[in-house]
């Protein structure tokens, strides 16, 4: 009977427990060979740098084409990869859509100095940057900044000063501050670009009295509606374009607040035409309201944040057209070591959440095509004798 059983071919049940017996013994040997290959990939994957550069070819049918970002902050941690890798390692990804401007724009979220200056009292987080990181953004491609946020005085009047100085050097408009309240209306900017009169401004709703401009002390513009309307409404009668950075609503807040809708539409009542928020450090939405785009928030576009919303960003590239209209072509990004590049094809929940987070309020008819959120809006601007009027 042993000797038949013996003969006897194995039932499946049996082959299976003495594959398993066998595999049992050599389960070391395998985890042996398999960890290092596992380790070595996930390396691989992690240190290779995947992302792409962003694409970008002229509008030959515009006029004017401009850039706009979010928070740019360049101290802090960010200094370690500035120190490693210089300050053009940050806008690498993003750097031919600004060599396809003819304007670019963002917050600087930081004062730029190189002196041993004290933190003002009481700031819990205080950010600073040397005067490199002005440089990189001449090189980078911007004319102008905003400066009007809450962080611009956390060094007092004297890094301030260094920031104004260092970005007159680098012929970069710093707006919405200034050595004293006349000062900081001076700064107001105005380029003639293509034909076109480009004004820029900047206000902040996140200001302590003793922050603001006046007569006597160096400091930032706020949303005193004695000082955005008047400013804003003059900017009008003299520009063809009136773009204005707002520094409002809650950090890590994604809907816009009903104090940002409120300031938005009394912007856009004064003759804004661009409205580019930021502060919340995560994107909110688009909203179109009597021809004047609102961007609540652009979220952060240089910054060392690491939490996933927080590396969420957005470019957007505007076009204003023969016709009178403007193109607007928004890009989703995501940053990674503080540096902002194109969503890649394999990462559609990011993307997604980018598109939605960016038109939950969006008015207007868009479409998602060739990684590029697109939408048109006529803001009347007509071609008079060779000029833009309103």
């Amino acid at each position: 009977m042993d000797q038949n059983r013996e003969d006897r071919p194995l039932t499946f049940h049996e082959k299976l427990l003495k594959f398993l017996k066998n595999q049992k013994k050599k389960i070391h040997i395998h985890l042996l060979i398999l960890f290092p290959i596992l380790l070595v990939a996930f390396i691989l994957l992690y240190t290779m740098d995947t992302r792409k550069v962003a694409e970008a070819e002229p509008a030959t049918d515009a006029v004017l084409t401009g850039s706009i970002v979010g928070d740019i902050m360049t101290g802090r941690y960010v200094e370690y990869i500035t120190d490693r890798h210089g300050y053009e390692y940050l806008f690498r990804y993003a750097q031919p859509l600004f060599d396809t401007s003819d304007y670019v724009t963002g917050n600087f979220e930081n004062p730029a100095t190189d002196r041993n200056v004290e933190q003002k009292e009481g700031k819990s987080i205080a950010l600073k940057t040397d005067s490199h990181s002005v440089a990189g953004l001449a090189n980078a491609g911007f004319n102008t900044v905003a400066v009007a946020n809450n962080h611009m005085m956390d060094y007092g009047e004297p890094a301030l000063h260094d920031t104004l100085a260092l970005m007159d050097e680098k012929q970069i408009d710093a707006v919405g501050a200034g050595k004293n309240m006349k000062d900081a209306h001076d700064r107001i900017s105005y380029q003639e670009i293509n034909g076109m009169t480009i004004a820029t401004l900047s206000f902040s709703d996140l200001t302590d009295r003793d922050v603001r401009a006046d007569e006597q002390s160096g400091g930032i513009l706020d949303f005193t509606p004695e000082t955005f309307i008047p400013l804003t409404a003059e900017a009008a009668k003299k520009a063809d374009l009136v773009l204005v950075h707002a520094h409002w609503g809650n950090e890590y807040n994604s809907r816009a607040s009903d104090r940002q809708k409120e300031l938005a539409r009394a912007l856009s009542d004064a003759g804004a035409d661009i409205i580019i928020g930021h502060h919340p450090h995560v994107l909110e939405s688009i909203e179109v309201y009597n021809d004047t785009v609102i961007f609540y928030s652009l979220g952060n576009f240089i910054f060392d944040q690491g939490w996933t919303r927080t590396r969420e960003t957005a470019l957007v590239q505007f076009h204003v057209l023969d016709s009178g209209d403007t193109r607007f072509e928004v890009t989703p990004m995501k940053i990674r070591e503080a540096t902002p590049a194109p969503i890649n094809n394999w990462d559609k929940l990011a993307e997604w959440s980018i598109i939605r987070q960016l038109t939950r309020d969006l008015n207007a008819d868009w479409e998602y095509e060739n990684e590029k959120l697109t939408f048109t809006i006529n803001q009347n601007v007509n071609f008079e004798e060779g000029d833009m009027k309103r």
